[in-house]
């Protein structure tokens, strides 16, 4: 017999996460009790006769309220398995002598982990099928469509008037003559069967099934009426119901499959048809944040490039092995993205750290070609970028910038769709995870790399970088650097509390900051814009001096501090080095402590004056020291040693003073023994 197919594929892609309602289920042939055979069986036409078997049985559950409150019917449903009739052939009398049914399959298989209840199936061999566990995504090979209502025309003594011509297979009906069976039942391969190949997840193929009825079905009958129903509404008139397993009953009838639960006659299987394919299951692929994502950023020409805009995790589960074959973002921010980016790349990120390092492979490029549009990243190599099944991948996506972008243009993007295909099966697979959210880029001018020294000697509003600063103190979003040598220090102002959530450099971590020169009250600081921490930690220990050489005077936008206010005796500034910013020691003997407990002043003999003074009108002597919130002031006229960052400020009368802040408790040391020995 002459096979005559006509097949339309169309690979519908979707995206399915686990446990999602969203198709049809499908039973393993081989979770069956009973005699043989477990599988269901076919013969091909034509040629010499070879059986050939499915593993699966594929089945259009309903969706609807009258269904128990599990995921039967998927995005399809009940037209998971659908056709109408599409021809009808009369006689001279008007009686139909033959049809043909467009027969569409729609693979809406799905990820879940539960059972099916109510899902028990049987067929006239007395087997029966437990409910049906667990479904997921596959791709549908060696599709097959049995017509059970029809005979294959071949049958000495029909019990049906419609027979299948066209077909490509019979299917292996076993059926008892007897009730209870026989212990030997009859069968034989007496059903049609058309081949529908391969239809990948979300994909559909559609054949026309034809048909000859003889004797003619005349006017008035039931099957006349359902078959000119289904030609004038397009009304479907195949169903497959889980009640249903294998070819359960033959010579079925054919019904119109209304979209209820349990659609046919009345003691039927709710099916006039079977599908059956053999099953290969589909992976997916997740994607996350890396660890070590980029945080939002400064860049300026002569900055890193490639620049790292976004660090992604891409796992595969462990049904097959993928190849990731795009990444597609869709661009936001001030910047034109299609002039001041020239290129977007893809590398693999082999240490995780989310920089893109010399030895780390470049695997994807794509362009945007217009402002705030979108690029893809294509993988270099066909078909793909290979990341084995259980395995996860690191990934950098950076920008390479234009050699001239307007000052303060920003970019970012989001992450919104990935290609990937299955190895095993051939198809692409589901993408978990999207979207996701790159890093703020900001360009700014190329900034001053300079010392800390060398910052506060230039104007204040002036952009610079300083590289390799260990952190010294921090308090109340303010933190201080200084020279790995101890050379100066500065204070790095966070003008804003999310700034200071942002940034929270850590006592002793090494870092590089950027930001422009400011003054803080009579303080050189600086006003910070980015910071970037190294893996580095260096314990930084004190200067010591005593309390003249605290201080200094001006250098710069630094304002110096003065030893003694006027009139009498007159002013006199200081004359040592400025050191305001640097972490000192520095002691001497308490002579006053502050009505509210909130500081208190240590003079080593030098008998320096601030301006302050005790209520009796005395002058106060000393270096004012800032009491710790976890610290109480020691007692006057106790010895101490004070360990912390000099800072200054300004004093009643607008003069600039020292004011030193111990970091905690334990910067503050008890001198039992009198002052230490200069």
């Amino acid at each position: 017999m002459k096979s005559t197919k006509h097949v339309l594929a169309a690979a519908l892609l979707f995206a399915a996460a686990a446990g999602c309602v969203i198709g049809a289920p499908s039973r393993p042939l081989t979770d069956v009790s009973g005699p043989l055979p477990t599988l269901q069986w076919f013969i091909r036409l034509p040629g010499p006769i070879e059986a050939t078997s499915a593993e699966k049985e594929f089945y259009d559950n309903a969706q609807g309220p009258e269904m128990p409150s599990i995921p039967w019917g998927g995005l399809a449903g009940s037209r998971a398995i659908y056709g109408w009739v599409a021809r009808i052939d009369y006689n001279m009398i008007e009686e139909i002598i033959g049809f043909a049914i467009e027969a569409t399959i729609t693979n809406d298989s799905y990820v879940y982990d539960g059972v099916l209840a109510e899902t028990k199936g049987g067929n006239d061999h007395q087997q029966t099928a437990p409910d049906i566990a667990g479904q997921a995504i596959e791709v549908m090979r060696n599709t097959r469509v049995t017509a059970s209502f029809a005979d294959t025309g071949l049958t000495p003594d029909p019990t049906t008037n419609i027979h299948a011509v066209g077909y490509d297979e019979l299917g292996w009906y076993c059926y008892s003559l007897e009730e209870p069976p026989l212990p030997q039942p009859n069968g034989d391969y007496v059903v049609p069967t058309w081949d529908f190949g391969t239809i990948p997840p979300g994909g559909t193929v559609t054949r026309r099934l034809e048909f000859v009825v003889s004797p003619p079905e005349p006017p008035g009958t039931r099957l006349f009426a359902l078959l000119q129903l289904s030609n004038q509404k397009t009304a479907d008139v195949l169903a497959n119901r889980t009640t249903s397993l294998k070819i359960s009953q033959f010579v079925d009838t054919l019904f119109g499959d209304d979209g209820t639960a349990w659609p046919g006659p009345i003691g039927s299987s709710s099916s006039d048809v079977s599908v059956f394919f053999d099953s290969v299951r589909v992976g997916s692929l997740t994607v996350d944040y890396g660890p070590n994502t980029p945080a939002n950023h400064f860049w300026w020409p002569g900055d890193r490039d490639p620049n790292e805009m976004f660090q992604l995790v891409a796992t595969a589960d462990r049904t097959e092995d993928i190849r990731l074959q795009s990444i597609t973002l869709q661009a936001v921010g001030s910047g034109n993205d299609a002039t001041d980016i020239s290129r977007v790349e893809l590398y693999v990120d082999r240490n995780g750290n989310g920089l893109v390092d010399p030895d780390e492979p470049l695997i994807g490029s794509g362009v945007y070609l217009e402002d705030d549009g979108k690029c893809v990243i294509s993988i270099f190599a066909l078909p793909g970028y290979l990341i084995p099944a259980g395995t996860s991948v690191d990934l950098i996506v950076a920008y390479r910038m234009a050699p001239v972008i307007p000052p303060w243009s920003n970019f970012s993007f989001t992450a919104i769709e990935a290609q990937a295909y299955g190895v095993t099966s051939g198809v692409p697979v589901s993408i978990n995870g999207l979207p996701l959210y790159g890093c703020w880029k900001t360009v700014i001018s190329t900034p001053a790399k300079v010392t800390i020294g060398k910052a506060k000697q230039l104007d204040i509003g002036s952009l610079v970088l300083l590289e390799g600063k260990v952190v010294t103190a921090e308090f109340w979003g303010s933190f201080w650097i200084e020279e790995i040598k101890r050379a100066a220090g500065i204070r790095v102002w966070m003008p804003s509390l999310e700034n200071a959530a942002l940034f929270s450099p850590g006592r002793f971590d090494v870092v590089t900051v950027l930001g422009r020169t400011t003054l803080a009250g009579p303080e050189a600081a600086i006003e910070l814009l980015a910071i970037s921490p190294a893996p580095l930690s260096i314990p930084t220990f004190p200067v010591g001096m005593n309390n003249r050489a605290t201080g200094g005077r001006s250098f710069g936008i630094q304002p110096g501090v003065i030893d003694r206010q006027g009139p009498l005796p007159p002013l006199l500034l200081s004359e040592a080095t400025n050191n305001i910013g640097l972490l000192e020691r520095t002691w001497g003997r308490v002579t006053w402590v502050s009505p509210d407990g909130t500081q208190f002043w240590i003079d080593d003999g030098t008998a320096l004056w601030d301006g302050t003074m005790e209520p009796t009108g005395k002058p106060v002597l000393g270096v004012c020291v800032q009491v710790p919130t976890d610290a109480e002031p020691p007692g006057k006229p106790t010895y101490v040693a004070v360990t912390g960052v000099m800072r200054c400020k300004y004093n009643d009368i607008g003069l600039v003073v020292r004011w030193l802040w111990p970091r905690d408790r334990w910067d503050i040391d008890l001198i039992p023994e009198g002052p230490p020995p200069e």
